[in-house]
């Protein structure tokens, strides 16, 4: 990992780190994954940092001062790293409240702006289309698509992008998110990875990025075109 990816992981972890210490681990905080970005867990730790690693990495090399939305950004890391190189990003949740947690700790500079609108508005008032919308490990709490996918597509440039990565669900996948504690139960999750995959490739071309881990899939990253 580059430096600069190491350090923002500093001090995100950090942040996040002494909100749970002050909050508590509540069920808002854990829909964020809180617990797993500050997790001591060397596997647990490689795992979720390392879809943001691919995730963003895939970006820069794909990208360029671009306009993007981060659906569903949770405690913004991702946002962050993105407005850091120069993108415009649009943090965007229905619930907004960990982000700006962090944001007392943090400061995200000019290039991103924060949203919890709903996202028929988000449309509406959107006249600068993004080039990419990235949603990691989100659409797997949506249980129809449709009207999501319908709305990505008016909020996208010609040839945008979609990047999305989820859980697999299979049995590894199960049985490691038993061993890792009550934190993830993944209760609230209605598809996977393979079920949202297919369910984009009715709608235009999908490829995937990325694996993690190839010998015992337990998410994957992929990348979306109308």
């Amino acid at each position: 990992m580059s430096k600069s990816f190491q350090s923002a992981q500093k001090l995100f972890k950090s942040a996040i780190s002494d909100t749970l210490k002050e909050k508590g681990n509540t069920y808002v905080l854990s829909e964020s994954a809180f617990p797993a970005y500050a997790n001591k867990n060397f596997f647990i730790d490689r795992l979720f940092w390392g879809r943001v690693y691919h995730s963003y990495n895939y970006i820069l090399d794909n990208f360029r001062d671009a306009n993007i939305m981060d659906f569903g950004c949770g405690s913004g890391i991702l946002s962050y790293l993105l407005g850091s190189k120069n993108h415009k990003v649009l943090a965007y949740d229905i619930i907004i409240d960990p982000l700006n947690m962090v944001r007392e700790q943090i400061d995200f500079g000019e290039n991103i702006s924060v949203s919890d609108s709903p996202l028929e508005q988000i449309v509406e008032s959107n006249k600068n289309k993004f080039d990419c919308i990235v949603a990691l490990d989100v659409l797997e709490h949506i249980e129809d698509l449709v009207p999501y996918v319908k709305k990505f597509k008016l909020l996208l440039k010609e040839n945008g992008q979609i990047i999305f990565s989820g859980p697999t669900e299979n049995i590894l996948y199960k049985f490691g998110r038993k061993v890792a504690g009550n934190d993830y139960s993944g209760d609230y999750h209605v598809s996977n990875i393979k079920t949202i995959s297919n369910f984009f490739r009715n709608y235009g071309k999908v490829e995937k990025i990325k694996t993690l881990y190839p010998l015992f899939p337990l998410f994957e990253i992929y990348s979306f075109k109308f």
